[in-house]
């Protein structure tokens, strides 16, 4: 991992851990903040794949790809962004069904890793099992509780959780791995 990625991972991390922060203290209004700020920045990366692929990608052998991963991250973007006018309850059980999503291409990925005899697949499974176990267990406390103000603490905690993680993750090793 660059310099420039590492940055941007620990800057993330730190916005994460703010917006969790703003979604305890102020859980009336915080989920208005989240949403738009991660849809924006869906957007942002739609528009930053596309523009990848209009310059370079598209001369290179899988390049479509990123121009599907473009369009359908300007579309999800776009779709949370409208999110913003609906009911509370909604708006945290989307953000709920995208944490379960996130938990399980996680521990996809650390199986990946495992494979490969990466070192850090624990992490990246353990990290899986804790976003998919915060997700149940805010769908399962919305079914019965049905407090609101109760689920977005459990997601800003989830929220928090993740942005140390990506500090931290930040800071790991990586190896390089050369191809003989």
């Amino acid at each position: 991992m660059g310099k420039f990625a590492r940055i941007s991972r620990i800057i993330s991390g730190l916005l994460m851990i703010i917006l969790g922060i703003v979604m305890a203290v102020i859980p009336e209004d915080g989920y208005v903040y989240v949403i738009i700020i991660l849809s924006v920045s869906v957007v942002a990366l739609g528009i930053k794949q596309l523009v990848y692929y209009f310059t370079m990608a598209r001369f290179m052998v899988g390049g479509k790809e990123m121009l599907f991963i473009g369009i359908i991250a300007l579309d999800f973007g776009m779709l949370t962004l409208s999110f913003s006018t609906v009911p509370k309850i909604f708006l945290v059980m989307y953000l709920i069904v995208v944490r379960a999503f996130s938990g399980v291409i996680d521990i996809m990925r650390g199986t990946e890793e495992r494979s490969f005899d990466s070192p850090h697949w624990k992490i990246t499974v353990s990290y899986g099992v804790v976003n998919l176990a915060v997700a149940l267990l805010a769908l399962i406390s919305g079914l019965f509780i049905r407090s609101t103000r109760f689920l977005v603490y459990i997601y800003s905690v989830g929220l928090i959780y993740s942005g140390i993680s990506r500090v931290v993750s930040a800071f790991r090793k990586t190896a390089v791995i050369y191809i003989q």
